[in-house]
């Protein structure tokens, strides 16, 4: 088993995790995941300003507001995904999968349906990011398999490099 771990900053308060396996010449496993220490903390501002408000005595609508504030930012936290891999079997196929607390994708493409494999520039709001883009014949539109958590670029270069190898035999 050949294992690759990068560590790398996001948004400068944490590290997140990028892996590359490779349990045997046919398989692959990239795997690119964010902090998921934010939802903790939600959580745990919303507990507290709830019971300073009802220990202060605070009127039912403004602790209701805070309620629902505090509820649609947890939402969103245990939306977002957190974790994203992109398992490639050699002559079989190509699959995406991408995580958040409350749930899991998965999508599986033939590798015979994968046209390219390339690293790519997009616009992400203000920010130009470097994305791994996959283009495929059954869908109109590029696969960005790390699209959410934004490996570095060192992560994405061996990705490509591994999963256009792969694809190639």
């Amino acid at each position: 088993t050949v294992s690759v771990l990068y560590w790398g900053r996001r948004g400068g308060f944490s590290y997140m995790p990028c892996s590359i396996e490779k349990p045997n010449e046919f398989t692959a496993r990239l795997t690119s995941a964010t902090d998921s220490r934010s939802i903790l903390w939600t959580v745990a501002l919303a507990v507290a300003l709830v019971s300073v408000a009802l220990g202060c005595g605070v009127e039912a609508w403004p602790l209701a507001a805070c309620v629902v504030v505090m509820l649609t930012l947890v939402w969103k936290q245990a939306t977002e995904v957190r974790r994203e891999s992109l398992l490639v079997v050699q002559g079989v196929c190509v699959q995406l999968e991408q995580s958040s607390f409350l749930r899991t994708t998965c999508e599986m493409y033939p590798t015979s349906s994968v046209k390219a494999v390339f690293i790519n520039e997009a616009f992400h709001g203000l920010t130009v990011r470097n994305v791994l883009a996959m283009s495929c014949d059954e869908t109109p539109v590029l696969l960005l398999p790390f699209q959410n958590t934004n490996p570095k670029l060192p992560f994405l270069r061996d990705a490509w490099s591994l999963v256009d190898s792969m694809l190639q035999t």
